[in-house]
C-alpha cells in the first residue's frame, strides 16, 4: 500500500448515499489519487478486493461491526479520512463516541459526517428526538479536535420510489411543503469533502433542493410517469401500522411517527427550507425533483 495515497474508509457503503459516494470515489481511485475501503460486518469470500455487485473494483474492504469493539483498531488501521454513517438506532451515540475515540488513536485526520437537517435554533433542533442524537455526535466530532465536514441533508427524494404504487404517493407529511435533495447529489458532497478536505474542513452543509408540497409532487410523477399519481396522506395511526414498524428499532421508529404527529400540527416549519449549499460546494445546480424522476423512472414503473 502506498502511504503517500490518502486511505478512506466509507461506514455504509452499501447504504443509499454511501452506494454513490464509493462511485464518487472509485474513479478516483483508479487514477491513483486515492485507497477507497468499505467497511463490511462480512467480507465477501475470497479476497479482500472489491469486484461484487455492491462495491467497485477499486473498492477494498474492511471488516467492521459496530457492535464489535474489537474490529474498530483494524479496521482504522492505517486511514486518514473517515465517512461516518451511524445506523438509525438510539445506539448511534455510543458507536459514534467508541470511533470518534478510535479514529484519534489510529491517526485519522479528517471526518465527514452525514447527519440530518436541523437548522439551528429551529424546531426540528429541539423536538426531533434523533436528530438530537445527530447533534450530539456532531458537537462530539467537533470536540474531538479532528477536522470534520457535517452533511446535513433534508428529505431524500428516494423515499419516494417506495412510497409510489400504481396510482398513490403515500407520505406522512400531511399538506406541509417539504425541502427534498437527491442521495447522489448528497454523495458528490460527501466525496468533494473527502478528496479535498482542506477545502471543505469546518463546513456544514445544509443540502435542501427544491421544496414541494406531495401533492405538487405527485403531479410532477403523474406528468413524468404518465399515470394519474393521487397524494394520499398517512396518518400517525397508518404510520403505525406500517411493515416498517416490526424492521427498524423501536425508539428509532417512534421518532418517524412523532415526525408525523408533528407535521399534522405545521409545527415542523424547517422542512420547508431550502439552501444554496450544494450550489456553493459544487460549482454546479442540484437534481430537480422532476430530473430525479425522469432519471429514475425505471424504478418508479416497478
Amino acid at each position: 500500500m502506498n502511504t503517500a495515497i490518502p486511505n478512506i474508509l466509507v461506514l455504509g457503503g452499501t447504504g443509499r448515499v454511501g452506494s454513490h459516494l464509493l462511485r464518487h470515489l472509485e474513479s478516483r481511485a483508479a487514477q491513483g489519487k486515492v485507497n477507497v475501503f468499505a467497511a463490511c460486518r462480512r467480507i465477501p469470500d475470497g479476497s479482500s478486493r472489491g469486484g461484487d455487485s455492491a462495491f467497485g473494483r477499486q473498492v477494498r474492504f474492511r471488516h467492521f461491526d459496530f457492535d464489535r469493539l474489537d474490529t474498530y483498531a483494524s479496521a482504522l488501521a492505517g486511514i486518514d479520512r473517515l465517512f461516518l454513517l451511524t445506523g438509525y438506532t438510539v445506539a448511534m451515540l455510543e458507536h459514534s463516541k467508541n470511533l470518534i475515540d478510535m479514529a484519534q488513536v489510529a491517526g485519522v485526520s479528517h471526518i465527514v459526517h452525514l447527519g440530518t437537517f436541523h437548522p439551528p435554533g429551529g424546531p426540528a433542533s429541539r423536538g426531533v428526538r434523533h436528530f438530537v442524537w445527530h447533534q450530539l455526535v456532531e458537537s462530539y466530532i467537533e470536540h474531538s479536535g479532528l477536522s470534520f465536514t457535517h452533511l446535513n441533508p433534508n428529505t431524500f427524494m428516494q423515499n419516494c420510489i417506495g412510497a409510489v404504487d400504481q396510482h398513490s404517493l403515500r407520505m406522512f407529511f400531511a399538506d406541509q411543503r417539504i425541502g427534498l435533495v437527491d442521495c447522489k447529489d448528497v454523495a458528490e458532497i460527501g466525496a468533494l469533502s473527502l478528496l479535498e478536505p482542506d477545502r471543505h474542513a469546518g463546513k456544514r452543509y445544509f443540502l435542501s433542493t427544491e421544496a414541494l408540497t406531495m401533492e405538487e409532487a405527485a403531479a410532477v410523477l403523474s406528468q413524468e410517469l404518465g399515470r394519474a399519481i393521487k397524494y394520499q396522506p398517512l396518518s400517525p395511526a397508518e404510520v403505525r401500522s406500517l411493515p416498517l414498524a416490526g424492521l427498524i428499532e423501536r425508539s428509532y421508529f417512534e421518532c418517524i411517527v412523532d415526525i408525523a404527529e408533528k407535521m399534522q400540527r405545521a409545527e415542523l416549519p424547517d422542512f420547508s427550507q431550502t439552501t444554496t449549499d450544494f450550489e456553493l460546494a459544487s460549482g454546479h445546480a442540484p437534481t430537480s425533483f422532476r430530473e430525479f424522476v425522469r432519471r429514475e423512472i425505471d424504478a418508479f414503473a416497478a
